[in-house]
């Protein structure tokens, strides 16, 4: 990825796609959960779309550096949700993802737009503008689908106790403390020790679906 950031427009995308990526997603979950009944991500200045509020240091170095990163988790207290800390957990964890999905059909949607109103006179700058929408459609896409593979600390997991029998949940919620280390450790072997290509195996053909969807392309 580092290779790619010397093209003006590449570079810019990335960034944009990161800021609204993460903002939207983290902020996506505090206001879930805010409408769920829990103050907890509102009285810390979550529920705000300020990319200073969501961005980690670490995780967006991450992000250039290998392609895999995070913003700051959303704390709330699943006591507090309405639905219950497992139905509840589930709406607040699918929402960031939710969230990703639709600013990525809007951009799409304006992607679209701007290629039909430019017709075959395509400047560059016009050309610089459909490169940044791409990268940042692609990267919300990535991001969302991503969320949703069930490892903690992803949000797919907590959607996954939504859907297993009560008395499993227990022995499976003993893996979270333990679910980002493995995480972590699957990633670097997989983007830089092994390059077997286990997450592009998995992102690929659902990106690749929704990314012509959205973009027409």
């Amino acid at each position: 990825m580092l290779a790619q950031l010397g093209n003006p427009a590449i570079f810019l995308g990335l960034l944009i796609a990161l800021i609204v990526g993460i903002s939207v997603h983290e902020f996506s979950h505090a206001w879930m959960a805010h409408r769920l009944g829990d103050p907890t991500a509102s009285s810390q200045g979550r529920l705000t779309l300020n990319p200073l509020s969501h961005l980690d240091l670490m995780g967006t170095l991450m992000i250039f550096l290998i392609g895999f990163g995070w913003g700051k988790p959303v704390p709330y207290n699943p006591a507090n949700l309405r639905n219950g800390p497992i139905s509840g957990g589930a709406m607040v964890a699918i929402a960031g993802p939710a969230a990703n999905i639709v600013t990525a059909a809007a951009l799409g949607f304006l992607f679209q737009n701007l290629i039909s109103l430019s017709g075959a006179s395509v400047d560059d700058t016009t050309e610089a503008i459909a490169t940044i929408l791409v990268i940042v459609v692609q990267i919300n896409i990535a991001l969302a689908i991503f969320n949703i593979i069930p490892i903690p600390p992803l949000d797919g997991y907590r959607v996954l106790l939504r859907f297993l029998p009560p008395h499993v949940v227990p022995s499976i919620s003993r893996l979270e403390l333990q679910g980002p280390f493995l995480l972590l450790i699957i990633v670097l072997l997989d983007s830089w020790f092994l390059r077997i290509g286990i997450f592009q195996a998995i992102l690929g053909p659902p990106v690749n679906f929704l990314m012509g969807l959205f973009l027409g392309i």
